[in-house]
């Protein structure tokens, strides 16, 4: 758990990085010029603040004030891990006459803001008597800090101030242990660029982009550009003779805001473009989409037996590369038999890592529902017979084979929101995936989902892997009426809507581990490749997700096919990336394959 300080975060890329942050449980302080707007921005999410979330009032041009919340923040929760100075402003001129004013404002506020937020944090992370000297202090940039971008010199100015003044930083401090980051993103979709009138390309959603913050601070980069398209657009224009580029800058903005048309501008621009593309088709393959492989880990609830525990432990560290969604049941915390809680955290973070994402699991198990408050039921049961459980079987704990679409939409919602502040209060993350044991879905579990805002479930499944395993379980006549008509080994991610919201069904497309062998997940995952290639024949880009996996009660038994199935990977993404000749160019047939967890925006 980190403690998070985050300036201008009533909007935008603050507010969503902050929400990412929450999401994983970590303490986050945020502020803004308005505590009211603040509040007011952080209430249309939350109907109740998070815990772990705290807000202040602070303007970064007003050190003092500044300096006050965030030690107030760091005194309160012990000290601070990472600082991000994103507060800031765009006034574009109007004409080409400079406003200085304006010019003023968005230096002292871009520059002099990002100077008083490192200075207090490097107050509290220098100071041995508060905390080891350690921390990590991150800067919100822009790619319009590469060049002179025309009608918006200061901001340009100001984000290329904040490029150099971390660049120096990260030399300075590196040897002090204070890591320094730049971010420098493109156009992100936020109310900050909405009143812009030009074109904005490759504009990516806010709460994509920090994501793609968030993991390259994990990272530690001293400089991350996202995204790809972008980076290579400004890479040229920087490497452009400054004479062109000018000339091309000025012929633009000529036609942008005068409609006049211009033969030199036409030609430039074919010119550029047409270098551009080519490099881009060159490293298509290392854009941020492509094929990807969601490992997930069901949590049944049942046991933490430590030869499976030991074998995911040993996978983890033979393959760290690899990141797991953990669809995690809140039951191992309020089943009667479990006397020592620190006991079973300790061991569930034994085999996380920090790539890791924490996801939803349930199933039916009495000393859950009932701690949520609702009523237990014992049917309708999906083992062979169907019988009811008796009162001997439930004794202490039961259900896991009750499944969850017996409750109505009010009773999963209570349990729903139950189940997160479990694993909240355990330090395991606000959980925003999901997945229903059994695979099952009702309406009424699809509208609970919605109404806790759940950005995806993953319990549509692919049928045919399940026989001959569960041959005779009512479960498996029920996932066929389900899913059995729709869901294939190549089906992908679709949007569900419903009167209480919406979100991305992503189905578990090649199953787990223990209904289907390593050599079969490879072929699905050739048949998700050669799908997504004609999807992509023309550059488009997409994202194919191929979602498997195994459980933690079986691990030890089935983690080989998973083994087998990585190591298949390989040679895939080593084909895809030397040619089938190992001559390394692209073949012409090859796409980005990697491992990664489900996005929080579809």
């Amino acid at each position: 758990m980190k403690k998070i300080f985050i300036t201008g975060a009533s909007s935008g890329i603050g507010y969503e990085l902050a929400k990412f942050y929450l999401s994983e449980g970590n303490i986050v302080g945020v502020c803004s010029r308005s505590l009211k707007k603040l509040t007011t921005a952080w209430e249309e999410t939350y109907s109740i603040l998070p815990s772990n979330l705290f807000l202040y009032e602070a303007d970064v041009q007003n050190r003092e004030r500044l300096h006050e919340a965030v030690s107030s923040f760091a005194s309160e929760h012990g000290g601070l891990d990472i600082v991000v100075a994103n507060a800031g402003t765009m006034i574009t001129d109007k004409s080409s006459i400079p406003n200085f004013d304006n010019a003023r404002e968005v230096i002292n506020t871009n520059v002099i803001g990002v100077l008083n937020t490192f200075e207090i944090a490097l107050k509290w992370m220098l100071d041995p008597k508060r905390q080891p000297c350690a921390g990590h202090l991150v800067a919100i940039a822009s790619v319009a800090g590469f060049v002179g971008l025309p009608r918006t010199a200061p901001y340009s100015a100001s984000k290329a101030a904040v490029l150099k003044l971390c660049e120096s930083f990260a030399i300075d401090l590196k040897r002090m242990g204070i890591t320094v980051t730049a971010i420098a993103p493109g156009f992100i979709d936020t109310p900050f660029l909405r009143y812009n009138k030009h074109p904005m390309p490759f504009m990516v959603p806010a709460p994509k982009a920090a994501k793609l913050i968030a993991m390259a601070i994990r990272k530690k980069k001293e400089l991350y550009v996202f995204p790809l398209m972008m980076d290579l657009l400004m890479t040229t224009l920087y490497h452009l003779p400054r004479c062109i580029y000018r000339l091309l800058a000025r012929n633009l903005i000529s036609i942008i805001y005068n409609q006049k048309k211009s033969k030199k501008l036409s030609l430039l621009l074919m010119f550029l473009l047409v270098s551009w593309m080519n490099v881009s088709i060159n490293v298509h393959a290392a854009t941020e989409e492509g094929v990807k492989i969601v490992m997930t880990v069901d949590w049944e609830g049942m046991d933490l037996q430590e030869h499976n525990l030991q074998a995911m432990q040993a996978f983890r560290k033979k393959y760290p590369h690899i990141p797991m969604l953990h669809y995690l049941t809140p039951s191992y915390f309020t089943n009667p038999a479990v006397g020592n809680l620190e006991l079973v955290r300790a061991k569930i973070k034994s085999v996380m890592l920090p790539i890791d994402e924490v996801g939803l699991h349930l199933h039916g198990w009495k000393s859950l529902f009932e701690a949520a408050g609702v009523v237990h039921r014992r049917s309708p049961n999906w083992l062979p017979g169907g019988r009811p459980l008796s009162d001997e079987e439930c004794a202490v704990e039961c259900g896991h084979n009750i499944t969850i679409t017996a409750y109505t939409r009010e009773e999963l919602i209570q349990v729903l929101e139950f189940s997160r502040s479990i694993l909240k209060e355990q330090g395991l993350g606000h959980p925003l995936h999901f997945r229903a044991g059994g695979w099952m879905m009702s309406q009424a579990l699809s509208e609970a989902l919605a109404a806790t805002r759940f950005v995806s479930d993953s319990s549509a499944v692919t049928t045919k892997y399940l026989d001959p395993d569960l041959e005779g379980y009512a479960v498996l006549d029920w996932l066929k009426a389900l899913w059995g008509g729709t869901i294939s080994a190549t089906s992908q991610h679709y949007k569900v809507t419903n009167d209480f919201g919406s979100y991305y069904e992503v189905p578990d497309n090649l199953a787990l581990a223990d209904y289907i062998s390593g050599e079969e997940m490879l072929e699905g995952i050739k048949k998700n490749m050669e799908e997504h290639k004609l999807v992509d024949a023309s550059y488009a880009q997409t994202t194919t997700y191929i979602v498997l996996g195994f459980h933690q009660e079986s691990a030890a038994e089935y983690l080989f096919e998973i083994e087998k199935m990585v190591l298949g990977v390989s040679k895939l993404q080593e084909e895809a990336v030397n040619g089938d000749n190992g001559d390394h160019r692209d073949s012409g047939n090859s796409c980005t394959l990697r491992f990664t967890t489900l996005p929080h925006a579809f």
